[in-house]
């Protein structure tokens, strides 16, 4: 893996900044020079042209890229965590990773598993190869210095340890159950059995969903890597966080609240996590707190 041990002039650090408020200053017409780190660079945003929205360099030579895909099954719910990882963009356009390394050269960059990926001499757009075809769109830069801050929550993780416990409030059922990793399989499997039949017709959504490891980038990246090769994850500052949706649950209107509580201990992270589904009248059905430990 090559380290990358400089960074673009403060001047061409201007020139993107320049690029990415869409301001019509006269650019300056400089060589570029290829020797990014530790940055995001926005390949156009919610107006992308090609399938790539993003790609975050990091200085020990490894990058993330974006690429745009429909998300079936339970993606987006195992995607509540994350934005993407092209910080302060609002749409929820769904997306899956790649990631691997990359080298400078004095032309582009080129990032295994990718293809290449260079500038306009005014750096108002970026092109890029993917899967042999070249594309060409509008391009920004977000250095690590200016990203909101966040709870550094750098590392490589695999869940050891998750306690469940199920409440079926209509009928008073209960399951309580310890697993030595994160398969949402197992564990709809074992609930269904024991406390909410609802979720028997279901369970094929549930499929392949383990969690092989989680990589989180110093930029506070998680790319979430599961056994039936699915490659998720986004941008989380790693603080609580609650979130709210509607949507059809066991073939009926539900409401979903989802709180998360993340904490680090040296090299570990625990993730507390309460799911409460709910009807139409706010009643709570069935509600499930866990605790995933990871080392």
């Amino acid at each position: 893996m090559k380290h990358i041990n400089s960074i673009l002039p403060l001047a061409a650090i201007a020139a993107f900044a320049i690029a990415s408020c869409n301001k019509l200053d006269t650019p300056a017409y400089e060589p570029v020079v290829y020797t990014l780190q530790n940055a995001k660079i926005n390949l156009g945003a919610t107006r992308s042209q090609g399938p790539i929205g993003c790609v975050e360099l990091h200085d020990d030579g490894t990058y993330i890229a974006e690429v745009f895909a429909d998300y079936e099954g339970l993606d987006k719910y195992v995607q509540i965590p994350f934005e993407r990882i092209l910080v302060g963009v609002k749409d929820s356009k769904p997306v899956n990773y790649i990631t691997g390394t990359y080298t400078a050269t004095g032309e582009s960059y080129s990032l295994s598993g990718l293809g290449t990926l260079s500038f306009d001499n005014d750096m108002m757009f970026a092109n890029y190869t993917y899967q042999g075809v070249s594309y060409r769109d509008r391009t920004g830069l977000t250095p690590a210095e200016r990203l909101p801050d966040f709870k550094p929550a750098a590392g490589k993780w695999t869940p050891v340890k998750t306690d469940v416990k199920v409440t079926n409030n209509m009928d008073n059922t209960e399951f309580v159950n310890s697993y030595n990793s994160l398969d949402f399989e197992s564990i709809s499997a074992d609930v269904a059995a024991s406390c909410a039949p609802e979720l028997s017709a279901h369970l094929d959504v549930f499929k392949g969903y383990r969690i092989k490891d989680i990589s989180v980038s110093s930029m506070n990246s998680f790319i979430v890597t599961y056994t039936n090769g699915k490659v998720l994850g986004g941008y989380w500052n790693f603080d609580n966080k609650n979130v709210n949706l509607d949507g059809t649950f066991y073939d009926k209107d539900r409401k979903l609240e989802v709180w998360l509580s993340p904490m680090i201990n040296g090299d570990n992270a625990t993730i507390g996590i309460t799911i409460e589904i709910k009807d139409k009248q706010n009643e709570t059905l069935y509600k499930l707190t866990a605790q995933v430990e990871m080392k």
